[in-house]
């Protein structure tokens, strides 16, 4: 496995850690940066699946590494659904709605699959590691 698929790994779980401080932080002025960041945690995610193809990763740590890769387009991907869709039946409707389908993904089935990803991908590491 490369440095740079190492490097890339590592900058997206920090910058995850970044990103949950900022939503829990109760700061009006986090959207702005918290937009920002969770482009480049997409971002980083996208690189990440495409190094884990590139290079000669197998078995269950290219699985592990993909969800991780996966998990942060996902959710932005769920949040732009999520008011695309309350936006529209809202105008369709005439009354307010709200969708959920992709809020409940956004919010518990992103991070979830997320964390998943990372644990494993840094318990398969370690194991590597102490094995060689």
């Amino acid at each position: 496995m490369s440095l740079s698929l190492i490097w890339v790994f590592f900058s997206l779980l920090v910058l995850s850690v970044v990103v949950a401080i900022l939503f829990f932080a109760k700061k009006h002025a986090k959207s702005v940066f918290l937009a920002a960041i969770l482009l480049a945690l997409a971002l980083l995610g996208g690189a990440l699946i495409l190094l884990t193809l590139e290079q000669d990763v197998s078995g269950t740590l290219k699985v592990f590494l993909i969800l991780a890769g996966i998990a942060p387009a996902a959710m932005i991907a769920s949040i732009i659904l999520h008011n695309a869709i309350s936006g529209l039946l809202t105008s369709l409707l005439n009354r307010d709605f709200e969708e959920a389908v992709f809020f409940l993904i956004a919010l518990f089935g992103c991070p979830a699959v997320f964390l998943v990803g990372v644990v494993g991908s840094i318990v398969l590491l370690i194991r590597d590691m102490i094995l060689k």
